[in-house]
């Protein structure tokens, strides 16, 4: 080539060249890096809290169950429905909730 100062400057232009394609080379290089940690990441927590809800709904289920064994006697006694209890004042005369009584609407008005 021609003279020392164009070999200088030729070098300077190389160099900046070579600085802006690491630049460019590291930034996506760090962009990857990110994506790749961001993804298992969210696929840790994902499956802690898969495993977490997992845990929670097996405790309730069998907190649900544990308590409706403890609420059913072994043995009930006979003509008892099942799951109510018995009513010390006799059989039932009719619906609990009056429906033909009309407690909850007050007083009937005419037409």
């Amino acid at each position: 080539m021609g003279a020392p100062g164009e070999r200088d400057v030729l070098r300077d232009v190389q160099r900046a060249v070579q600085r802006a394609v690491q630049r460019d080379v590291l930034r996506d290089v760090q962009r990857a890096v990110q994506r790749a940690v961001l993804r298992d990441v969210q696929r840790a927590v994902q499956r802690d809290v898969l495993r977490d809800v997992q845990r929670a709904v097996q405790r309730a289920v069998q907190r649900a169950v544990q308590r409706a064994l403890e609420g059913r006697p072994e043995s009930r006694p006979e003509g008892r429905a099942e799951g109510r209890p018995e009513n010390p004042r006799g059989p039932s005369r009719g619906p609990s909730r009056g429906t033909s009584r009309g407690t909850s609407r007050g007083p009937s008005r005419g037409p």
